[in-house]
């Protein structure tokens, strides 16, 4: 997903992020892919400003994706469990970000980690 967003390759993207998220295809799966798009901002600009309201929207991106659930739509599928470690991680790293007001060349960071890993960017 990290190389797909560096290389500005949306459609890569959603097919690692369904993939990752064993989704099924629907409205909900729409719907979460939009959603994890969106996280990857930074990954998509460089030099990125983390600002709270950038991190706001991100936050209410989970609260729409709930939605689903009280819908009781029949194409959920349950977030695997790494994912929402990660998750978390991120909004909080994320909120630790926006609060120091960092503007950050995060795609430079991720080109270095995906070499290191042997994934060619």
């Amino acid at each position: 997903m990290h190389a797909a967003t560096v290389l500005g390759d949306e459609r890569r993207f959603m097919r690692a992020a369904a993939l990752i998220s064993e989704t099924k295809p629907g409205p909900y799966e729409t719907d979460l892919l939009a959603y994890l798009w969106r996280c990857y901002e930074p990954l998509k600009h460089s030099p990125f400003h983390m600002t709270t309201a950038y991190v706001t929207d991100v936050v209410r991106g989970i609260q729409d994706l709930k939605r689903h659930m009280l819908k009781k739509s029949s194409n959920i599928t349950p977030i695997p469990s790494g994912l929402i470690f990660t998750n978390r991680l991120q909004f909080g790293f994320y909120s630790v970000l926006a609060r120091l007001d960092v503007e950050a060349d995060y795609v430079g960071v991720a080109r270095k980690l995906l070499a290191e890993c042997g994934i060619d960017v």
